[in-house]
């Protein structure tokens, strides 16, 4: 758990690696299926997720744009998969560790792009807000409304595990992603 923990963040370069799928759904897709090989108490709230991703992969064979239906199908089977893994596990303790660790190196080089040094592919647009323009930061994750919402959640988290070591890098690294949906998460 702690290696997945500290590869998601630290592995979304799609500029460098030549994919347009980025590289943390793929490293999800690998990874998340063995965990189906452990013992699985079935609750009922897996059964209502069995059952929508069901749906799900039924509704592809009805959707006018097959493309998108298989993505989004992918996507929530990965959200299924993610939830049997956290619901199976006891603690999560070591993958938040990776995770802070993982989301503070990408905070660092966020720090570096806010000084205008960019090592990754980033993409850096102008805003402005009450007449100040500024750059929206990314890290390595190309996005930075996607950095900010993985820096929120991942801040909860180890709030949560009281990893309190991490929370002042990533509580600037929120601030330059000037992400509103990460401010509000």
């Amino acid at each position: 758990m702690l290696w997945l923990g500290l590869a998601l963040p630290v592995i979304y370069i799609p500029g460098y690696l030549g994919m347009s799928i980025p590289t943390s759904w793929v490293l999800l897709s690998c990874v998340l299926p063995l965990t189906l090989w452990r013992p699985i108490t079935l609750t009922g709230f897996h059964w209502v997720l069995f059952a929508f991703v069901a749906v799900s992969v039924a509704s592809i064979t009805w959707s006018w744009n097959v493309f998108d239906a298989v993505w989004g199908t992918w996507i929530i089977i990965l959200f299924a998969l993610a939830f049997i893994l956290g619901s199976t596990r006891a603690d999560l303790h070591p993958f938040f560790l990776g995770l802070g660790i993982g989301l503070t190196l990408n905070s660092f080089l966020a720090y570096a792009q806010a000084l205008g040094y960019n090592p990754v592919l980033a993409n850096h647009y102008l805003s402005s807000q009450n007449g100040v323009e500024f750059y929206n930061i990314s890290g390595l994750m190309y996005n930075s409304m996607l950095f900010g919402e993985v820096l929120a959640l991942g801040i909860l988290g180890l709030v949560v595990y009281r990893l309190w070591i991490f929370i002042p890098f990533l509580l600037v690294a929120l601030y330059l992603s000037h992400s509103i949906g990460g401010w509000l998460a």
